[in-house]
């Protein structure tokens, strides 16, 4: 499979990289250097994008807290950097379904601070191993049995 243009760049190579911003994967520090495993190719890709998400959010935090309701074109351009990073991580979902890779987020204030990895044949085997709970009951809502046409009630 061929991979996402945001899985072969590491942004954390970037001059002006904010390491604060770059979230952990499953509560783990990216592994750095070069890479060649193309799972953590795929990862880093994830990573990448959640990255570019959380430095438009602090972007758009940061103006908030200096510009109040003032500077409603920058804040446009920084809700677009924002829209940006969310079609991003879009693009990389679609990509990635084909071979059932999840990426799921971790938010802590806004900001993704942690991204679990999956593949659908974790996913599948986590269902199966976990209990099906189930239950059903009878409530009593007020007014519910002049909605009834079945003319059922609760114990029947």
């Amino acid at each position: 499979m061929e991979e996402h243009p945001l899985s072969t760049v590491d942004v954390r190579h970037s001059s002006r990289f904010r390491p604060e911003r770059f979230p952990t994967a499953g509560q783990n520090p990216f592994p750095g250097g070069s890479i060649e495993d193309p799972r953590l190719q795929r990862q880093l890709g994830f990573l990448n994008a959640y990255y570019h998400l959380n430095c438009a959010y602090a972007d758009l935090q940061e103006h908030r807290s200096t510009h109040g309701n003032g500077g409603e074109a920058h804040e446009h351009a920084l809700l677009q950097e924002i829209e940006k990073a969310l079609l991003e991580i879009e693009s990389l979902e679609a990509h990635y379904r084909k071979i059932g890779m999840i990426a799921s987020p971790v938010q802590v204030d806004g900001f993704v601070n942690d991204v679990e990895f999956h593949d659908a044949v974790s996913v599948a085997e986590m269902t199966r191993r976990s209990p099906t709970l189930s239950s059903s009951g009878c409530f009593a809502i007020p007014g519910l049995a002049q909605l009834d046409h079945s003319g059922r009630t609760c114990g029947d």
